[in-house]
């Protein structure tokens, strides 16, 4: 009787584990394309300088670290955004790479960023980090570093 039940019992794991497995998957790749698109959603939002999407994705108590050192607050980046005293002219990120921890992800890049700075243009090119958290059912900007790049000799 043990040794049917046994035979029954891995029979029902071996069903079974496929299929979780691929749940897991697809509930992964999910995931990532979220985070993709909230990334693209950052950076479109930059680009058009639209405060409301950017106040919905930063989290209230957003870090956020400028390529030269600049540190600001969710508070403080939106209202720098908000005169256009910087415009971000164009944003393209690659090799967008996730990695995702329970209810946090976080999200590298290098991106290729070209800025109006008090009206002049300058290309940058940097490491980004994105730190996203989900809070109540939403992704959420919590921290953003970026680290500009050194050209290679």
């Amino acid at each position: 009787m043990l040794r049917m039940f046994s035979t029954f019992a891995l029979a029902v794991m071996l069903t079974i584990l496929p299929i979780a497995h691929t749940t897991a998957l697809a509930a992964d790749l999910h995931e990532r394309q979220e985070l993709v698109k909230f990334e693209q959603t950052w950076a479109k939002a930059l680009l058009h300088a639209n405060l409301r999407t950017l106040e919905q994705l930063y989290a209230d108590r957003l870090h956020y670290v400028h390529s030269d050192g600049r540190e600001q607050d969710k508070r403080e980046l939106l209202s720098e955004i908000g005169t256009q005293a910087v415009q971000y002219q164009s944003i393209r990120q690659d090799d967008l790479e996730i990695e995702r921890y329970e209810n946090a992800a976080l999200v590298t890049s290098r991106a290729q960023l070209t800025i109006l700075d008090h009206e002049q243009q300058k290309p940058v090119t940097v490491h980004l980090l994105h730190v996203w958290v989900l809070q109540n059912g939403r992704w959420r900007l919590v921290a953003a570093q970026a680290t500009r790049m050194i050209a290679s000799r």
